[in-house]
This record gives structure tokens, C-alpha cells and sequence, in this order.
């Protein structure tokens, strides 16, 4: 009985990690390997967008301040996505646990 009517506050925490995970920056770099390079492996070194802003930017030369920007917009837009989906699906599960009751 507990459960369902604290589902909403679980799943907005949920939802909210998920969006704070996304925009770490250095606990996940050091995590991660901080290596900007592709792999098909999961376990080889990568880097995060977050990261690669927060790393490059206090050297970078004037044309690759373009390219950073573009990747701060890349990842405003994955963000943005992930919250809006995230705040579609908590309404849509609030909206069913209401009409359940």
C-alpha cells in the first residue's frame, strides 16, 4: 500500500538521477577513463560530453570554441529530451495510479 502511493516521489527521484547523471562531469571522467577515442567495447576508456566541455575549454584556441559550443548544444538537447520524456511518463503513471484509486 505504501509503494504505490509513493511511486510518483521514486520515480521523479529516478528520473532526476538519471538527468544528473548525464550532466557529471568529473566524477564520471575519472570513472570513465577520460580517453577521447571509440571503441565497440563497454569496458575501454571513453569520455563524456560534460567532460570533454569541462576539459577543453580552458584551452581551447579560438576555431575549437565553435565546435565545444555545438557539443554544449548537443548535450542541453539529450538533456532536454530526457526530462521531457521523463516528465511525460511521470504524469502519464500519476494519471493511472489516480484513476485506479
Amino acid at each position: 500500500m505504501i509503494l504505490p502511493t509513493a511511486a510518483r516521489g521514486v520515480f521523479g527521484g529516478v528520473v532526476l538521477a538519471f538527468g544528473r547523471a548525464l550532466g557529471e562531469t568529473m566524477a564520471l571522467a575519472m570513472l570513465v577513463g577520460n580517453a577521447n577515442q571509440i571503441s565497440i567495447s563497454l569496458f575501454s576508456p571513453a569520455n563524456t560530453l560534460a567532460a570533454l566541455l569541462a576539459n577543453a575549454f580552458p584551452e581551447a584556441h579560438p576555431k575549437e570554441v565553435g565546435v565545444l559550443m555545438y557539443a554544449a548544444l548537443v548535450l542541453l538537447g539529450i538533456t532536454l529530451v530526457v526530462n521531457v520524456i521523463g516528465s511525460m511518463i511521470l504524469q502519464r503513471a500519476s494519471a493511472e495510479l489516480e484513476s485506479s484509486k
